[in-house]
């Protein structure tokens, strides 16, 4: 199915272990918006006829609908032995699913091509967890230059001066592996920690372009998270290092 554009939201609530529902309908910016959500417990007759009269469906049947669009494959799909039933999401599948996906969403890592729920095949297609958008490799980059930019552009230090650290520890984010750099990817590993290290709590965002910025708290949590996430990635790079490995053993 290929609906264009369209937003998939994904309201979870970590208490609720329930039955998944949702709800298909158009937003104002005109995408069709498929919202879904749990509850607990077995619906009474009264919830049956409003989610009858207010268009709500299965979780399980809508999510089969827009696997497509939701990045679902053919594993997740349960097969019945009976070949003339429909292949199915069951809820526990799709509770599954989705809560490993707020996990990572958590943790602010990019997701790849074959994770299920990136919004990869179509620009137009967003989905999102508690509203906080699913983002691939690329625009997972795009977006933590930017915003560090932007953050950077309230301090005296100039961005382009970090890009290339800042780089190298996107690439090993990405990729969760060293890219190819040989003998002198310890180094460069080395120096990128060392001038990350400069930003992390030692600048404040009060640069002589807004001494007086908005949301400044916020702003700068954000700034601080996003960079010792940068480092963190640096660091746990080292350690898998072939060569650090290979260091450790000669010594």
């Amino acid at each position: 199915m290929n609906v264009n554009p369209i937003k998939i939201n994904i309201e979870l609530n970590v208490e609720i272990k329930g039955k998944w529902y949702g709800k298909k309908g158009v937003n104002k910016q005109g995408e069709t918006e498929v919202t879904f959500f749990q509850r607990e417990g077995k619906r009474s007759l009264l919830q049956k006829f409003k989610d009858f009269k207010n268009n709500v469906r299965s979780g399980t049947e809508l999510a089969k609908k827009y696997c497509n669009e939701l990045g679902i494959s053919d594993k997740v799909i349960t097969n019945p032995k009976n070949k003339s039933v429909n292949s199915s999401i069951t809820n526990e599948e799709l509770n599954t699913l989705f809560r490993a996906t707020h996990e990572k969403l958590k943790n602010d890592n990019p997701f790849q091509k074959s994770d299920p729920l990136a919004s990869i095949r179509d620009k137009e297609i967003k989905v999102s967890i508690n509203d906080k958008q699913i983002l691939n490799v690329e625009d997972f980059n795009l977006q933590t230059k930017m915003r560090l930019k932007g953050h950077m552009n309230h301090t005296n230090k100039d961005y382009t001066y970090y890009a290339n650290h800042i780089q190298l520890a996107l690439d090993i984010l990405a990729n969760t592996s060293l890219p190819n750099g040989g003998e002198h990817i310890d180094e460069n590993i080395d120096t990128a920690l060392e001038k990350l290290n400069e930003l992390k709590d030692t600048i404040s965002l009060t640069g002589s372009n807004n001494p007086h910025i908005g949301n400044y708290d916020r702003k700068k949590t954000d700034f601080n998270k996003m960079v010792e996430h940068l480092i963190t990635t640096l660091e746990n790079a080292k350690k898998t290092s072939p060569n650090t490995t290979a260091n450790q053993f000669n010594e």
